[in-house]
């Protein structure tokens, strides 16, 4: 799930509850910060969305609960992609699974609303940049994102883009070479803005 909160948020202010309000069907608190700032969109963050090309949590900032923050498998699913919580958060009282959100921290629930607070992934950093790739029908409808496991940037980044477009393929049922292809050459120009970026 960590691939909904990095690059962190940069911006400092006051993380303390707004007063709840409506967004996007739910009753919602969000961090005071983000109630002006320019990324807010819907209730999510667009601070990285050329490079992600999706929304990211917003910055609640730490939980309060201590321990270890390190990422922890918590489920795989059928096509092999690893699914990630704080390791802190695997056996705590207030991780939860939601059908639109998916694990969030429920702790606060009541401040916070529906909209829930991020996982706190404390001063862990994920090892490669956070790149994604949002795939559109030839109507233009928005068939959502693909998935990219860290093997594919591994594979890309030591050059090996013919067995990263195999992985990728694979993992994302594509049916033609030519598709896959064009996909890993996406990724690889969204890696290398990211890497200029750092």
């Amino acid at each position: 799930m960590y691939r909904k909160s990095f690059p962190k948020c940069e911006i400092r202010g006051d993380r303390s509850p707004s007063k709840k309000k409506q967004i996007m069907g739910s009753i919602s608190a969000l961090p005071n910060k983000c109630l002006s700032c320019e990324f807010l969109f819907e209730g999510e963050c667009l601070r990285a969305e050329e490079l992600a090309e999706d929304y990211l949590r917003l910055d609640y900032g730490s939980c309060g609960i201590e321990g270890n923050t390190e990422p922890k498998v918590i489920k795989v699913s059928k096509t092999g992609i690893e699914i990630f919580v704080p390791n802190k958060c695997i056996d705590c009282e207030f991780l939860i699974y939601d059908s639109t959100w998916q694990y969030v921290c429920s702790k606060d629930q009541e401040i916070w609303g529906d909209g829930f607070r991020e996982l706190d992934w404390g001063d862990w950093q994920p090892k490669f940049p956070n790149v994604g790739l949002r795939k559109f029908g030839r109507d233009g409808l928005d068939l959502g994102n693909v998935a990219i496991t860290n093997k594919v940037i591994q594979l890309i980044l030591d050059g090996h883009k013919t067995k990263a477009l195999k992985v990728y393929k694979d993992l994302n049922n594509i049916s033609t070479i030519k598709e896959a292809r064009e996909d890993i050459e996406q990724i690889e120009v969204n890696l290398k803005k990211a890497q200029n970026k750092v």
